[in-house]
């Protein structure tokens, strides 16, 4: 028997939106003289108010429209800004369908997802020009036409094609502005990470997205003074709709991030107000703040610390992956409001989150209003694999309906991942099923678990754990330790790799010592070489698994 699991109450009202596009209109009308893009260039801070961002779209989409595109796959790769924005709004508020594209893939992955996807046009930043214009040369490549986002006298350019949409609506062309959405349509084709099978594209809806944005915000308070820092790559949709189309629903300022490099100075330039990132750049954070408190003799307080990052954060939304508990209490008492949410690409993407009123460390929270979760057949730990449904699960993979079969089924998405729920209701989520290693007592081990214990610590900047078989048979759990150099340095001065290695082995015994003898981590190995992740931080499993047995 299922177990059915708690769903949040709505804590705050919500306007209803059918599409993106009545979203855009109705920010435009509410809140138009707000400023909805801040970004650095030629270091000065541009803005951009709602009312020009609204031109800004309605020309595009114009031009883009004459240009014959109608109904077609349009992709868009480039780092997060604000051409990027407004060619992915363009495309989905009356064009065609949308393809954003990893901007990290090798050149033959971009021409996959191309090909797969049947791509017409694609909207790109110019140093990727080569690559694309060496593509549209491939056969079976229905490319015709290539923009680019900076000026490129090759190829169309955004702003050349923003002054002909311009031209076009002066003439009386309100195609654009008048196009019908169907909101159930295929909309957004989405090429997932593929951390543990080849990657799919999900297809999503207007309707998908959407109603993800209400319910997210009707469990934590978004406001139109916000500012949420773009960071992630925003062609995940992690990033695109908690941070870029979330902002906009909300009336609240996007401001671009810099890059990696620079998340605590934008945190600071831009005064951000909430942050949605992955558990790596908490945890980094977090591991930064606790060395200062150290090297101030603890003498810093919490107004001080959310001074040092801009004076403003009221919320940090973790998801992506699980985030440890202890990460989590310890930011909370250095007045950092962690949320930490769960879902998927193929949910649009939240399915929980910790809320405005109820928020328990180590949790997900509880399902979003409208959104149905259930623990699928529990063991009797209450142990089993998550599945939901609701008006945020996708429409199916595209061309590919075994993969379809497989994850949704009676209108339930698979999740496969391993959860349970605690007496008050929250939900916790103790691995990937396909990730737990399963030995021959029939015990389980989830590697998750494990990692996030060694990753507590301050010296380790992050670790995977596996399994190999043993001489007996059973199943051998091992770990592979990325230590922090900079802080081993600080700690213990040059030190050789040998000396390393002690340390981590006796940080090894400490952590056997709290678990059961099943769980021991028998062998590690010890490097300051990162692990193969995907752009939004997720360890690529198989990959790591290659290289080590290799």
């Amino acid at each position: 028997m299922n177990y059915k699991v708690k769903t949040s109450e709505i804590l705050h009202e919500v306007r209803r939106v059918e599409d993106l596009k009545e979203m855009i209109e109705t920010s435009i009308k509410i809140y138009g003289n707000n400023v909805a893009f801040k970004y650095s260039k030629d270091e000065k801070i541009v803005e951009v108010k709602y009312t020009q961002l609204g031109e800004d779209i309605n020309n595009l989409g114009t031009a883009l429209l004459d240009l014959g595109l109608k109904g077609k796959k349009i992709a868009v790769i480039g780092s997060n800004s604000y051409k990027w924005c407004v060619s992915y709004l363009a495309v989905v508020c009356g064009v065609g369908v949308v393809v954003p594209i990893d901007k990290a893939l090798p050149a033959m992955e971009i021409e996959n997802i191309l090909r797969t996807s049947e791509a017409e046009a694609v909207i790109f930043e110019n140093k990727y020009i080569d690559t694309i214009k060496q593509i549209k040369e491939y056969k079976n490549i229905s490319l015709k036409y290539l923009i680019s986002m900076d000026k490129n006298e090759d190829v169309f350019s955004i702003d050349e094609l923003i002054n002909k949409g311009h031209l076009l609506i002066s003439e009386g062309n309100k195609t654009f502005i008048e196009a019908k959405i169907d909101n159930k349509e295929m909309s957004m084709l989405l090429f997932t990470s593929g951390t543990t099978s080849k990657s799919k594209a999900v297809m999503l809806s207007h309707q998908n997205i959407v109603s993800n944005i209400m319910s997210l915000s009707q469990v934590l308070k978004f406001r139109e003074d916000d500012i949420l820092l773009s960071f992630l790559p925003i062609h995940h949709t992690f990033e695109c709709t908690v941070t870029f189309l979330n902002g906009l629903y909300n009336g609240s300022c996007i401001a671009i991030c810099g890059g990696l490099r620079y998340i605590l100075q934008d945190l600071v330039t831009y005064k951000v107000s909430v942050f949605a990132t992955v558990p790596l750049v908490v945890e980094n954070m977090y591991k930064k703040i606790l060395k200062q408190k150290e090297l101030s003799n603890n003498t810093l307080t919490k107004e001080q610390i959310i001074a040092s990052l801009g004076g403003n954060l009221r919320y940090i939304v973790v998801g992506a992956a699980a985030l440890s508990k202890d990460i989590v209490i310890g930011c909370r008492e250095l007045g950092l409001e962690v949320r930490h949410g769960y879902g998927l690409t193929e949910t649009s993407p939240v399915l929980t989150v910790e809320n405005d009123k109820y928020t328990n460390p180590g949790s997900i929270g509880f399902a979003l209003p409208g959104i149905e979760i259930e623990i699928d057949n529990p063991d009797n730990t209450g142990l089993g694999e998550v599945i939901a449904r609701g008006p945020n699960i996708m429409l199916g993979y595209y061309k590919n309906q075994e993969a379809t079969d497989e994850i949704l089924k009676d209108g339930w998405i698979y999740t496969g991942d391993l959860g349970y729920v605690d007496e008050e209701g929250y939900i916790f989520i103790a691995g990937r099923k396909k990730n737990v290693i399963v030995l021959k007592n029939g015990k389980n081990i989830f590697p998750e678990e494990l990692e996030l214990l060694f990753n507590n610590n301050p010296l380790i900047a992050e670790t995977f754990v596996y399994s190999v078989e043993a001489k007996d048979g059973d199943q051998e759990v091992r770990a592979k330790i990325v230590y922090n150099k900079e802080n081993i340095e600080a700690t213990y001065g040059n030190i050789s790799e040998e000396e390393i290695f002690k340390i981590m082995e006796k940080f090894k015994k400490q952590i056997n010592k709290s678990l059961p003898l099943y769980k021991y981590v028998r062998k590690i190995e010890v490097t300051d070489e990162p692990l193969i992740k995907t752009t939004t931080n997720k360890i690529r499993r198989a990959e790591e698994l290659k290289k080590i047995t290799a």
